[in-house]
């Protein structure tokens, strides 16, 4: 826009709980500082109650401070939100659009998380004037897998990878 590189990142997740031990997992929060903007936060479960789904959406966002006693000062804050009524086989949507005013400070993407990941992709469209570099780092099995599509004036890149094991710690 006007000469300036402006970035978006469209985040879309959905989490499968697959057990009454998903409980503990209807926490969740977005982090986001002074470089970046939260817009269009929706999250929303299908609850499976008796057999059928029924939808619920989450009206409750509060923002605070992410405090951490290692660090001085790094204004960090987190949107945090509990998913209501979670249930073994419940589905939670979480979408929401963060808008970075400096593309220098996109944040690395990772495939693997607290918990098991079934299908993930991580995308970049830009205008094919851009050259983009990118590096995977700890990939030796090869699980991410990288294509290129062009259209038109712009370009995508897309990096996917199914069925990666969670982090033990």
């Amino acid at each position: 826009v006007n000469g300036e590189l402006k970035m978006a990142n469209k985040v879309d997740e959905k989490i499968y709980f697959v057990t009454d031990k998903a409980e503990m997992y209807r926490k969740y929060s977005i982090y986001h500082s002074y470089f970046s903007e939260l817009s269009s936060i929706e999250a929303t479960i299908q609850s499976n109650i008796d057999g059928k789904y029924k939808e619920l959406k989450v009206d409750k966002f509060t923002t605070e401070d992410n405090v951490d006693a290692n660090v001085f000062y790094d204004d960090l804050k987190e949107v945090n939100f509990v998913f209501p009524a979670v249930t073994a086989g419940a589905i939670g949507h979480i979408s929401y659009t963060e808008t970075l005013k400096d593309p220098h400070f996109l944040s690395p993407f990772y495939f693997v998380s607290y918990m098991p990941i079934m299908n993930e992709e991580f995308s970049v469209t830009c205008p094919s004037s851009v050259k983009l570099n990118f590096k995977v780092f700890n990939d030796a099995s090869g699980a991410i897998v990288f294509s290129k599509e062009e259209q038109g004036k712009t370009v995508t890149y897309h990096w996917r990878a199914k069925n990666m094991k969670d982090i033990k710690r």
